[in-house]
């Protein structure tokens, strides 16, 4: 590909190739397939090819992936088994044996000596158990991403509240572990009207959101945090939980702290927090979207941010006012600007209930999170 030296497309056989090191995912017609494979195993030595067709899934990595008549389902049943029984084995009686929790994450939640070091007995399993959690959030289990960033904070250093935090989320998954994430030619009704679909019959949609930061006194600190997801076909092609590790100001503060300027401030607007997510998201969309260009998988134009801040969709329409807050964060503001005026993105409405990557930015209480994760995740 012009963007991506790893994706190949070959009009000719309709066939979609992408590498990832030893491993080689292959789209299109069974015939090109097994042809090019053919091929390829005259030059190099090969493993035997494994189809996938409605009557044989593929194991790959602990993923379990299947070709149902409407798409593709993807689910982990057994590999988050094995992460469960890893920590019940090695924390005995410091894992939990009643019922598993509702949740993955609370941020009130407090256990003895929290500041305590952990041993490099407990040290092994905790980054152990954590890095299992880490590759379920990067296949599908999108539930889990906030509680998995904000454990994986303490990765350096780690105590005893992170090790205590990375307990709850694992029972957590213990009795969640039948969940399975599908693409469909339906998506789910529930997830906003279709406003982008592609000629193809694709159906894209994003969320962006931010929290302007957590309880002060608690181990998570003040710190604020954003999050996105691009759903295609009702399957997330990608998602990201992060904090905001920045101070959002103007490049002029500098001159106005020399005049001792009242004005010369750091924003701490929800507006500030919601733009800077939405100059993150769509820098991720646009490597996105020089991917899918590569494979020949249209990309809608423009696509459409759902976001649930009056004043950054204010600032995308481009209808904020000289005494906005918002000119305070020019770098992100410039750039989602240029992308809005070349007509990449627009942004759009979505009431804060039906924000998806809400499940991003905060951990949510039990009827929130149920409510919001059956929109890309289903029992098996």
């Amino acid at each position: 590909g012009h963007n991506a030296p790893c994706v190949f497309y070959n009009a000719q056989l309709e066939l979609r190739i992408v590498l990832y090191v030893d491993d080689l995912l292959l789209s299109g017609p069974e015939k090109s397939i097994r042809d090019f494979y053919s091929l390829l195993g005259s030059r190099f030595e090969l493993k035997e090819l494994q189809v996938l067709t409605t009557s044989s899934p593929i194991d790959f990595l602990g993923m379990q992936i299947e070709l149902m008549p409407t798409g593709i389902k993807v689910s982990m049943v057994k590999y988050t088994q094995k992460t469960v029984d890893f920590m019940r084995e090695n924390l005995q009686d410091d894992f939990p044996h009643h019922r598993p929790y509702a949740t993955p994450y609370d941020r009130q939640a407090r256990c003895s000596d929290p500041d305590l070091p952990l041993t490099m007995a407990q040290r092994r399993i905790f980054m152990t158990g954590l890095g299992m959690c880490g590759w379920l959030a990067s296949c599908f289990r999108v539930d889990i991403k906030y509680a998995y960033s904000m454990i994986a904070s303490g990765m350096v250093e780690p105590l005893n509240h992170h090790l205590h935090r990375l307990v709850r989320l694992v029972s957590y998954l213990q009795g969640t572990s039948a969940l399975c994430a599908a693409s469909t030619i339906h998506p789910n009704p529930y997830i906003l009207p279709d406003v982008n679909v592609t000629s193809e019959g694709n159906v894209f949609k994003v969320y962006c959101d931010s929290d302007q930061g957590g309880v002060k006194e608690s181990p998570d600190g003040p710190k604020p945090r954003f999050g996105y997801i691009l759903l295609l076909n009702g399957f997330s092609v990608y998602s990201k939980s992060s904090s905001i590790g920045v101070a959002i100001a103007d490049p002029d503060m500098t001159l106005a702290l020399k005049q001792q300027e009242s004005a010369a401030h750091c924003d701490t607007s929800s507006g500030a927090a919601e733009t800077y997510a939405a100059g993150n998201c769509t820098h991720d969309l646009l490597i996105l979207k020089h991917i899918f260009t590569d494979l020949h998988i249209e990309w809608p134009l423009p696509i459409t941010l759902h976001i649930d801040n009056s004043a950054a969709e204010t600032f995308m329409t481009g209808n904020a006012t000289k005494r906005s807050k918002l000119r305070h964060i020019a770098q992100h503001q410039d750039w989602v600007l240029l992308l809005r005026n070349r007509g990449l993105f627009v942004g759009e409405h979505v009431d804060s209930k039906s924000n998806l990557a809400d499940i991003f930015t905060k951990p949510l209480e039990n009827i929130v999170l149920t409510r919001l994760r059956s929109l890309v995740l289903q029992p098996l």
